[in-house]
């Protein structure tokens, strides 16, 4: 079995389409890869929320999937139940639970679910934590677990919590901002990164006037950086 180490940010990157959102643009997955490396950004998250794979067929996910790499390259019983039989289909892969109660309206208590997962799933490494609920995402936190902050707007509070790894949209806008948070709380500075994550959060806020999630954070990306071609969302979202 693969082992799976990772700190830092990584972030659930786009997918980029040419003809508004007829056809995926694979050309712009290197160009995407170079601004990441160079905002400090060392993993990425293909597929995911962000990146609509659940409005990609699966030729699409994969054609994806294998240009990232190559670009690169260059309750708690019930759930546990269903992802282990998810995870035996892939033993040899790191396998990952993805907590976003606003979207799933799965509202499990994931320190219990994690304690019951790793001793049941033997391929099972950790969970991304997309909830506001610092107490219980806190709570998850524990040596050799790998728990991911997908909470754009409380990064300043997890990182003072003990979180050290990230995957969040807005690190594929402003990537800078979420290392300069990380970096202050690190080094005792709180006050600043208190202002940053308010910066932030007001950032999130004005680019949520324009869509939905998805639809408006793909539109931020592409008047910060139009020079990688990402074209628009897919219905049902808004483009």
């Amino acid at each position: 079995m693969k082992t799976f180490n990772f700190t830092g940010l990584m972030a659930p990157v786009f997918t980029p389409y040419t003809n508004g959102n007829e056809t995926l643009n694979l050309q712009a997955i290197e160009p995407y890869v170079e601004l990441l490396k160079a905002n400090r950004v060392k993993g990425v998250l293909v597929n995911g929320t962000s990146g609509e794979g659940m409005l990609l067929t699966v030729a699409e996910r994969m054609l994806v999937t294998e240009a990232w790499q190559s670009a690169c390259k260059k309750h708690a019983e019930t759930l546990v139940s269903y992802l282990k039989s998810v995870a035996k289909h892939c033993p040899t892969i790191p396998f990952f639970y993805y907590h976003i109660p606003m979207f799933t309206d799965v509202n499990v208590h994931m320190p219990t679910f994690l304690n019951r997962a790793e001793q049941e799933i033997g391929n099972f490494r950790g969970i991304k934590y997309t909830s506001g609920d610092l107490e219980q995402g806190s709570a998850c936190l524990k040596d050799g677990r790998t728990i991911f902050l997908g909470a754009d707007t409380i990064l300043c509070g997890a990182v003072a919590a003990g979180f050290d790894s990230f995957i969040m949209t807005t690190l594929n806008i402003c990537p800078e901002t979420a290392f300069e948070i990380i970096t202050d709380v690190n080094r005792g500075a709180v006050q600043d990164a208190r202002e940053k994550q308010r910066k932030l959060n007001a950032h999130i806020a004005t680019i949520l006037q324009h869509g939905d999630w998805v639809s408006a954070m793909k539109k931020a990306f592409i008047e910060r950086f139009p020079s990688i071609e990402v074209g628009h969302t897919r219905p049902p979202l808004n483009a």
